[in-house]
C-alpha cells in the first residue's frame, strides 16, 4: 500500500508539474528494487523529457512502447521526446510510419479517421521542426480548407505562421479558434507567443498569469512562463573583432570591441542600455584609436522600435547623439530611419586627422518569409572638412537547399558611393561600386529544445571599381562555429579572409571574429 500510495504520487506530480520531484522519486523507488508498471514508466518519462534528460526519457518510453505498442499516448509522447533530443529524421519516419499504419476513414466523423488526421498532423509537424516550413504550410492549408473546423490543423497552421516570421497572421488563426473555442489551451499558448513575437508585452503577460492560474501544470504554459522570465531579465551583447591587412587603408593591424547591457524592461515598453565602444588601427602617420561610453533608451511595442543614445569619448572630447526608429509595416516589410552626431561610422583614419562626421540612414526590408529577405540601405553623411558622402546598399538572400542537417542560401549584394572631395586624409574615392553574390553554407551539427551547435561557411566573389582605377576582382570567405549553450547563453566565433582593392592596389585581410549573447 505504502509503495502504490508513493506511486500514484510521482504521477500527480508529473500533473502538476513538478518534474525534478518526480524523477527523484521514481528513481528512489527503483533504487529500492521496484519494477514498476508501464503507466509509472510512461509518467516518470514524461518527466525527464520536461526535465532535459532525453536519452532517459526515451529509453523508458521503448520499453514501455514495447509492451503496448499500439497505446497512443506512448506513440505521441515517444514521437516528442524525439524532436525534443534533436533526432529529427527518426522523427519523421516514426511520424510517417504512425501514419502509413492508418487508414484514412470518414475524417472527423469515426474514429479510424480522426487517428489518421492525427497521425498526418504529427508527420506534418515533424517536417516543420526540420525546417520544412512551405512545404507544411502548404498540407496545413490543404486540410484547413477542406475541413475549416479542424482545429489542431488550424493550431498547427498558426505555428507555422509564426515560425515563418508572420506574428500577425499568426494571430488571426489564434484568434479564429478561440472564437469558436475560448479555452482552447494550445491556441490560448499560441495567440501568447504571437503577442511576444509582435512586441505587444501587457497582452502577453496577462494571458501567461492567466494560464498559469488555469493550467498550472501544464508544459506548453510552463514553457511560456520561462519564456516570460528571460524576457524580463536583463541582456548582455558582446562584439568583438581583431585583424589585419598587408595594406594601410583601414589599418595594417585594427580591433574593434563593444558590447552592450540592458536592463530589464521598465513600464512594459522601455528598456535602458549602456553600451562601450572601442575601435583601434594602426596607419603610416600614427594610431588611430576611438573609445567611447554611452547610455540610451529603447522602446518597443506591436509595429514599432524606436532608440536614443547619447555618447561621449571615455577620456574626455565630443559628444555623440544616436537616434533611430523602425517601422513594421505588415508581416513583410520593415522601414526605418536613423542619424548620428558625431558618428561612429567615421572612419578612423579621419579620427585621427581630427575629422568628424555626421549621418541619416533610411532602409527599407522585405522579408518573405525564412527563406527568402531582401533590402536596401540609402546613407547620406557630411564630414567636418566639407566632404558629403552619399552611398546606397542593396543585398538579398534566398535559400536555395533545405535539408534537415544543411542549409544553403544564396546571397548578393551591391554597393554604390560617391564622395564631393577628393584629397581627404582618409580612403574617399569620388565615385564607387561593388557587386557580390555568395553561398552560404550552414551545417547543423546538433539541435535540441535549448540547445544547438553549428559550422557555417560563407564563400563570397565580385567585382569592385573605383573610378580612375578601373574594375579589380574581389573575394572573402569566412567560417563561422556557433553553440547554443541553452536558452539564456550563445557564443559564435569565426574567422574571415578578404581581398579587396584600393586605389588600384590589392590588398588581403584576416580577422577574428567573436559574438556572445546572453540574459542574466
Amino acid at each position: 500500500l505504502y509503495r502504490r500510495l508513493r506511486t500514484d504520487r510521482l504521477v500527480a506530480l508529473v500533473d502538476a508539474g513538478h518534474d525534478a520531484e518526480a524523477v527523484a522519486e521514481y528513481e528512489l523507488l527503483t533504487a529500492e528494487g521496484m519494477q514498476p508498471a508501464g503507466n509509472i514508466r510512461f509518467a516518470a518519462a514524461r518527466a525527464y523529457l520536461a526535465n532535459g534528460q532525453t536519452d532517459t526519457a526515451l529509453l523508458l518510453l521503448t520499453e514501455c512502447l514495447a509492451a503496448e505498442p499500439d497505446n497512443l499516448d506512448y506513440q505521441a509522447e515517444y514521437f516528442y521526446g524525439l524532436l525534443e533530443s534533436g533526432q529529427l529524421d527518426q522523427a519523421i519516419a516514426y511520424a510517417d510510419a504512425l501514419q502509413a499504419r492508418q487508414s484514412p476513414g470518414q475524417q472527423g466523423t469515426d474514429q479510424a479517421g480522426n487517428l489518421y488526421m492525427s497521425a498526418r498532423l504529427r508527420s506534418i509537424l515533424a517536417r516543420s521542426y526540420a525546417d520544412q516550413l512551405d512545404q507544411a504550410q502548404a498540407e496545413l492549408e490543404a486540410i484547413t480548407r477542406e475541413a475549416p473546423n479542424n482545429v489542431d490543423a488550424r493550431q498547427e497552421l498558426a505555428s507555422i505562421y509564426l515560425w515563418r516570421g508572420w506574428p500577425d497572421k499568426a494571430l488571426a488563426q489564434y484568434q479564429q479558434i478561440l472564437t469558436m473555442y475560448p479555452e482552447h489551451l494550445g491556441a490560448r499558448a499560441g495567440w501568447t507567443r504571437a503577442q511576444l513575437a509582435r512586441q505587444d508585452y501587457p497582452a502577453a503577460a496577462g494571458a501567461i498569469k492567466n494560464l498559469q492560474k488555469d493550467y498550472p501544470g501544464s508544459r506548453p504554459v510552463r514553457q511560456l512562463a520561462r519564456t516570460w522570465s528571460l524576457h524580463e531579465k536583463s541582456q548582455l551583447v558582446v562584439q568583438a573583432s581583431t585583424g589585419d591587412s598587408t595594406g594601410d587603408t583601414f589599418g595594417s593591424r585594427q580591433y574593434t570591441l563593444q558590447g552592450w547591457w540592458y536592463t530589464p524592461p521598465k513600464y512594459d515598453w522601455f528598456r535602458f542600455y549602456a553600451h562601450t565602444f572601442d575601435s583601434f588601427a594602426q596607419f603610416p602617420e600614427g594610431d588611430g584609436q576611438r573609445s567611447r561610453i554611452a547610455a540610451g533608451a529603447e522602446y518597443r511595442r506591436p509595429g514599432w522600435n524606436a532608440r536614443t543614445e547619447v555618447s561621449a569619448r571615455r577620456w574626455g572630447g565630443d559628444a555623440g547623439l544616436h537616434a533611430e526608429l523602425n517601422w513594421r509595416i505588415t508581416d513583410l516589410w520593415t522601414v526605418g530611419a536613423s542619424g548620428e552626431l558625431n558618428s561612429y561610422e567615421t572612419p578612423l583614419r579621419a579620427d585621427l586627422n581630427d575629422v568628424s562626421s555626421d549621418q541619416v540612414a533610411f532602409r527599407a526590408r522585405y522579408n518573405a518569409n525564412e527563406s527568402l529577405s531582401l533590402g536596401s540601405t540609402l546613407t547620406l553623411a557630411s564630414f567636418d572638412d566639407g566632404n558629403r558622402r552619399r552611398g546606397l546598399s542593396v543585398y538579398g538572400r534566398q535559400r536555395v537547399v533545405n535539408n534537415t542537417w544543411f542549409k544553403l542560401d544564396g546571397t548578393g549584394s551591391a554597393y554604390f558611393s560617391s564622395n564631393s572631395e577628393e584629397l581627404a586624409s582618409y580612403y574617399n574615392p569620388s565615385s564607387d561600386r561593388s557587386l557580390t553574390v555568395g553561398a552560404d553554407m550552414r551545417w547543423i551539427v546538433f539541435r535540441g529544445a535549448d540547445r544547438g551547435l553549428y559550422h557555417r561557411l560563407h564563400p563570397q566573389v565580385g567585382s569592385y571599381y573605383q573610378d580612375g582605377y578601373g574594375s579589380n576582382p574581389i573575394w572573402s570567405l569566412e567560417y563561422e562555429f556557433g553553440m547554443r549553450f541553452n536558452d539564456s547563453w550563445s557564443l559564435n566565433l569565426g574567422a574571415r579572409r578578404g581581398r579587396h582593392a584600393y586605389d588600384g592596389g590589392m590588398e588581403t585581410s584576416n580577422t577574428l571574429l567573436l559574438g556572445l549573447e546572453g540574459r542574466l
